[in-house]
């Protein structure tokens, strides 16, 4: 749902619709019934047509943000024991688990960044509180994400709605957002390779220490 038909749905839910919609996406994973990704989009466009204030929609998305993730955690905290023991899938969507699994464990703490361009963001905001991440550095990651998440894609739809008209929103959307992907992938690929040679230097010390002390 975006363009013309997401357009008339955010005018109706107003700004405190808007701020619970991205609650509950960002951070009560049973809800994936509207993208984030959209609604932010879609935000930006109506506040340069006047409909919304600019400002108060990016802090209104911005906080939103930051209070999902918050309740992620909260859940991942409670439910911790449950997803390590690999019994959570019952109750949640498996694959969509299994991808956050694999994504929180190959990124680390940059996941809680990366994965608010990705349908899995609820679910890293989860594992992070079920890995027992310290609540100091989640907020630190849920913070830079949120602010990038929320401002970027809310001055995206803000700008092009100076040459867009709503019937446009569609095709420009998936263009633009396929521009996210690949900038979002060479991010990954930088943080991959970097997250390797980490690993590496720290394998390296750890053989050489025991050696070190024999002698």
């Amino acid at each position: 749902m975006l363009g013309p038909d997401l357009i008339p749905f955010v005018k109706s839910i107003g700004y405190l619709g808007i701020l619970i919609s991205i609650i509950l996406e960002n951070g009560v994973i049973l809800f994936f019934f509207m993208p984030s990704d959209s609604l932010l989009f879609v935000t930006g466009f109506l506040a340069s047509q006047g409909y919304l204030d600019l400002w108060l929609v990016i802090l209104i998305c911005f906080v939103g943000s930051i209070i999902g993730y918050c309740v992620g955690y909260w859940l991942g905290e409670k439910a911790g024991p449950a997803i390590r023991a690999g019994k959570a899938g019952k109750h949640m969507d498996a694959e969509m688990l299994d991808q956050a699994k694999e994504f929180y464990n190959k990124y680390g703490s940059w996941a809680l960044v990366i994965a608010r361009f990705f349908p899995i963001r609820g679910f890293v905001s989860l594992l992070a509180g079920a890995s027992e991440m310290s609540y100091r550095t989640f907020m630190v990651y849920n913070v830079i994400g949120g602010a990038i998440w929320s401002v970027s894609l809310t001055l995206l739809g803000y700008y092009c709605g100076e040459f867009l008209a709503p019937e446009d929103l569609d095709k420009f959307f998936i263009v633009i957002f396929i521009g996210f992907l690949l900038t979002l992938g060479a991010m990954l690929t930088f943080l991959h390779i970097r997250k390797a040679k980490i690993d590496k230097a720290k394998k390296a010390a750890a053989a050489v220490s025991p050696r070190s002390s024999a002698e």
